[in-house]
């Protein structure tokens, strides 16, 4: 869900972390605070631009988010790290993602979507610490074609 984080918001809950306030910290998590969806490290280096800073400051600055617990790594589809916002740990960002087999976009699936999980039993630690990963077109995807047949 993207949260709209203004820059004394992003200062001030890199400081309760312990972190040193660098500009680049300050972008990056005020970035994956506006995503929509999960990011990778290319797709925040593609969105920033141009920056004062090169992309390996970029990934270490993600690392650094995600031990401090102000970001999760949110997918591991195709082996590619996807980065969401989520100050409140891991805990607060678990749930099935969606990768489209066209455009290659991962989404959270909204919570009626979520599948539900039995929690107790001997799989229930396995699978609260699972990845849920679904795959197909999204709605974007599939609506492509009809559009491109009605013109």
């Amino acid at each position: 869900m993207p949260t709209k984080l203004n820059k004394d918001e992003a200062v001030s809950l890199i400081k309760d972390v312990g972190l040193r306030v660098t500009a680049t910290r300050i972008v990056v998590l005020q970035s994956l605070a506006a995503a929509t969806q999960p990011l990778s490290h290319s797709d925040l280096v593609a969105a920033l631009g141009q920056t004062s800073w090169d992309s390996s400051t970029t990934f270490r600055t993600l690392k650094t988010l995600v031990e401090e617990g102000l970001a999760v790594v949110a997918s591991r589809i195709d082996g590619i790290d996807r980065y969401a916002f989520s100050p409140e740990g891991q805990d607060a960002h678990e749930h099935a993602h969606f990768v489209c087999n066209d455009c290659g976009e991962v989404s959270c699936l909204p919570e009626s979507l979520q599948p539900k999980v039995d929690s107790e039993g001997p799989w229930a630690a396995s699978l609260k610490n699972a990845q849920i990963q679904l795959r197909g077109e999204c709605p974007d995807c599939i609506d492509e074609p009809a559009e491109t047949n009605s013109n």
